[in-house]
């Protein structure tokens, strides 16, 4: 306990630095957000009354005292080209973006991991050179010539899946709200109808979001595999003639989950970051095309928040990784 509480403290620098640089960037980016909200046409005594209204009249040093202030207290700031409050904005788009978050990440951990393991017991066979190719590709297609090859094929093409439009189709009534993420929700309810539906939607923009992911947790599974099954336990564990399955499951894999694991964190944090551009591809209506909305409109205090709410993902990420390093192995300790 005491060392989660140090790490906590330890974030709060890093976050101040964080708020920090936001703040400074959403100020030198061209562009004036009372202006914008006004009107290009309204008299400038319009314009400074917004200006005042937002606190962009006053000093530089005051507003950044006073963003944080905010931000410390759970305010947000307001998001102009919505009328209403950031976080509300948020909390009503929080459960599409982490539900398409976290099936991306199944996906990619499910896939990912075996391919590795699989591809290291098999060295330099047929299987080993194909995943090295998977995780070439995954490394260096742009996401979004990704979304738009996935859409044009399995859409526009073969008609695989529905048009990448929303959560659901608008002839389905979504699931009973329960946790807002829609394949859950269905389960629970069992609205099978809708869950057909969600995960019809779903499916292609994982895809799209996890395969980067998929390629770099295959490739460091493999690697971390490959060195551990070339160490002397691991040959004597063979010459005392125990399955070859048991020595790659029990005696090799548990010795690279430490690495895997911080894979597989480090890529958590980078979904996030793709999830900007996989939402907009899709119309997923999750924080990624509300970001990017944001942007478009110069309405930056929605664009700071997610920068500042990211970061605290992060680094909670990178804690909870921690905890679980003593778990999977005993000898560390803090």
């Amino acid at each position: 306990m005491k060392y989660i509480i140090k790490r906590i403290l330890q974030m709060i620098p890093s976050v101040l630095l964080v708020l920090l640089i936001t703040f400074s960037l959403s100020r030198i980016v061209p562009g004036d957000p009372a202006r914008m909200m006004a009107g290009e046409q309204a008299p400038e005594e319009a314009v400074e009354r917004i200006r005042e209204e937002m606190g962009l009249n006053k000093p530089i040093p005051e507003q950044f005292v006073v963003y944080v202030s905010e931000v410390a207290r759970g305010d947000l700031g307001t998001a102009w080209h919505t009328g209403r409050p950031v976080a509300e904005d948020f909390a009503m788009r929080f459960p599409a973006s982490f539900e398409l978050a976290l099936c991306a990440l199944l996906l990619a951990v499910l896939i990912g991991v075996p391919v590795g393991i699989y591809a290291a017991a098999k060295k330099d066979s047929a299987v080993d050179h194909i995943s090295r190719v998977i995780t070439l590709l995954g490394t260096s297609v742009p996401v979004f010539w990704l979304g738009f090859m996935l859409i044009y094929l399995l859409y526009a093409k073969f008609e695989m899946i529905p048009a990448p439009f929303g959560r659901i189709s608008d002839e389905i009534f979504p699931p009973t709200h329960i946790t807002g993420l829609y394949l859950l929700d269905s389960i629970l309810t069992g609205d099978i109808v809708a869950f057909k539906s969600a995960i019809s939607h779903i499916f292609l923009p994982a895809l799209c979001l996890c395969f980067g992911s998929l390629a770099i947790i295959s490739r460091m599974t493999r690697s971390n595999m490959i060195e551990v099954l070339n160490l002397d336990y691991i040959r004597t564990a063979r010459s005392k003639g125990i399955k070859e399955s048991k020595v790659i499951g029990k005696h090799g894999f548990r010795n690279i989950l430490v690495p895997v694991l911080t894979v597989i964190g480090a890529q958590l944090g980078g979904l996030i970051g793709n999830a900007v551009v996989v939402e907009t591809i899709f119309n997923w209506p999750g924080i990624g095309s509300y970001i990017t909305q944001s942007i478009l409109q110069t309405d930056y205090a929605p664009v700071q928040a997610f920068t500042v709410i990211s970061v605290l993902i992060y680094m909670f990420i990178n804690l909870i990784l921690d905890i679980l390093y003593t778990v999977v192995d005993p000898r560390i300790t803090y």
